[in-house]
């Protein structure tokens, strides 16, 4: 509109070279040639010294909402180059960017917070650093698998789905803390029976006793949440969907990879506890 003022106010010659205004003074002299209260409404403030450009935004997704305001920015500094104007994108669309980043970026930082805490509460109450990091992984393969679903199906990183994370967490540390607190408790009793592999007895002995509990609860939990999949609101569906692949996933890694990777590294663990073992002796019968 304002190449077009311009040309008709100045004649088509003298818009060849120059074919918008050069100064600020001479918009806001055009402009109130062409004023017009109703069309200018919302696009100029009352000075005429700034102008909007309005357009509706697809829901393309908060990760998404990026990528499409750094490929503005670009295309306005190509539109505004050589031009004596500023160009800034501002509006809804990138506010609620900023808040999404800045929610899932504190979000994100409180879980490896999290995870760090959960680590030295695992080496302090089991009184061994190997079995606190062997704890871990139970604990964080559930939420790798969680990001896989969540790409398989295209489910944004947001809010209400990093949540996700930290109740997945909290649950998994309670099955963890169980097995492996029972576990120590029976390795120090192996050790003094002089077994030959305490480790490997203690982890399928624990198994034996707390397995179908840690299943049933854990299975209970995760049907619940599943049932917000009947939720017409994506949003509260995807929290329920997650929550219960994540749960399932936690629960089976406690009772299948915790064992499996205490018997496999058990030569690493004995090490830490090599002051406890037996130097002599047959195995236990």
């Amino acid at each position: 509109m304002l190449r077009k003022a311009h040309r008709i106010l100045l004649g088509e010659e003298e818009t060849e070279d120059e074919p918008l205004p050069t100064s600020r003074a001479a918009v806001a002299q055009e402009l109130l040639l062409v004023d017009d209260g109703d069309l200018f409404a919302d696009t100029l403030t009352v000075d005429r010294g700034a102008a909007c450009v309005l357009a509706t935004m697809p829901d393309t997704g908060s990760t998404r909402a990026r990528a499409v305001i750094a490929q503005l920015e670009q295309d306005l500094a190509e539109l505004t180059k050589g031009l004596p104007v500023r160009a800034t994108i501002t509006g809804n669309y990138v506010i609620a960017d900023a808040v999404y980043r800045s929610l899932v970026g504190g979000l994100v930082r409180s879980l490896g917070a999290a995870i760090l805490v959960t680590f030295l509460i695992f080496a302090l109450v089991l009184r061994s650093w190997r079995l606190a990091l062997i704890g871990l992984v139970p604990n964080l393969l559930p939420l790798a698998l969680t990001l896989g679903v969540m790409s398989l199906l295209g489910i944004d990183l947001k809010v209400s789905t990093v949540i996700v994370f930290s109740i997945t967490l909290v649950v998994a540390d309670d099955d963890t803390i169980q097995y492996l607190s029972r576990f120590r408790r029976r390795l120090d009793q192996l050790l003094g029976q002089g077994v030959a592999d305490p480790v490997g007895a203690a982890a399928l002995d624990v198994l034996r006793a707390t397995g179908a509990p840690m299943l049933v609860t854990t299975l209970a939990i995760s049907l619940g949440f599943i049932t917000l999949l009947a939720s017409s609101f994506l949003g509260v569906a995807h929290l329920g969907l997650l929550i219960g692949v994540s749960l399932f996933s936690a629960v089976f890694a406690d009772l299948f990879l915790s064992p499996l990777l205490l018997r496999g590294l058990s030569g690493w663990i004995g090490r830490g506890f090599k002051d406890s073992l037996p130097k002599e002796g047959p195995p236990a019968e």
